[in-house]
């Protein structure tokens, strides 16, 4: 499936030229009983723009745990550490900063979040409803303005990636 991001809030800023997404693989677990929901976000993606010590993603209300950066080169791949974790709530980011210099080039990002679910959200997805009824449901996508209410990824009209998403309620 490939989802594209089309409709950015006024504090969001252009992303997508330091990172451009290419997949996203989400595993999300929904708790219906306390309205809570955690998961794993792994984004493969290019590295763009003047070296730095950071990379952002757009969030909303979740908290971020647990993340790496590992850079792909030809014969190698190169972890990256982890120095410090931002929630930057007043521009709805994560803020990723690392020991070492990013360069351009081909990474890997993986994250681990938790939120809560919210009557947005409620109204929003129907699933969060369906999990505690154990219903199923189809779909195509999802809403390209609440993506970063869900997991964290990078907003920006015309972005497209490849999206793997699995919901499992417990």
């Amino acid at each position: 499936m490939h989802v594209k991001i089309v409709s950015m809030t006024k504090t969001t800023r252009t992303l997508i030229k330091f990172f451009r997404p290419e997949s996203y693989e989400v595993a999300l677990n929904v708790y219906p009983e306390n309205a809570t929901f955690k998961g794993e976000v792994r984004i493969t993606g290019l590295r763009t723009g003047p070296p730095s010590r950071r990379l952002t993603f757009n969030q909303h209300n979740l908290k971020i745990s647990v993340p790496t950066i590992t850079r792909h080169n030809r014969q190698t791949e190169q972890s990256m550490t982890i120095i410090r974790i931002n929630h930057h709530q007043s521009f709805s980011e994560v803020r990723l900063h690392t020991g070492e210099q990013l360069y351009n080039g081909n990474y890997n990002v993986t994250m681990n979040f938790r939120g809560k679910i919210g009557k947005y959200l409620k109204d929003n997805y129907p699933v969060f409803s369906a999990l505690k009824n154990k219903q199923k449901f189809n779909s195509v996508g999802i809403e390209n303005y609440l993506t970063g209410d869900l997991f964290p990824c990078i907003i920006d009209p015309g972005s497209k990636a490849a999206f793997n998403l699995t919901i499992t309620a417990a």
